[in-house]
């Protein structure tokens, strides 16, 4: 449940952006982008698992990283529920440090990029 209401205030949140800044505007931002991608792929997991499509993904993971959340004990909940740390629960385990570095990665960038555009004489 709780995941649904994140889920649902972030929704709210981009869509309040896309109405405020416009569409073009909103979308001129790479971090958007990534919220956007984010909260689209939240919504189209939670439908999937839902309608007993599919499984979780995860994909709430990236949520984490975006509000910094302990992402910690989201990846204990995530090997927990695979069966603790033997086989399958220790591929979640990789699955999250690889989530989590790659989203610090495309974070990290998102911001670089942002500083630059505001400060183009920075190297």
């Amino acid at each position: 449940i709780a995941n649904k209401v994140l889920l649902a205030l972030f929704t709210g949140e981009m869509l309040l952006k896309m109405y405020s800044l416009g569409l073009q505007a909103y979308f001129v931002s790479l971090f958007n982008r990534f919220d956007s991608f984010v909260v689209c792929g939240g919504i189209l997991e939670t439908i999937l698992v839902e309608t007993k499509i599919m499984s979780p993904l995860g994909i709430s993971v990236l949520r984490c990283i975006l509000t910094g959340e302990d992402w910690n004990s989201v990846m204990y909940d995530g090997i927990m529920a695979y069966g603790g740390p033997s086989f399958p629960g220790m591929l979640v385990c990789i699955y999250f440090i690889i989530l989590f570095i790659c989203g610090n990665c495309i974070l990290f960038c998102l911001q670089t990029t942002r500083e630059s555009c505001y400060h183009p004489d920075a190297p």
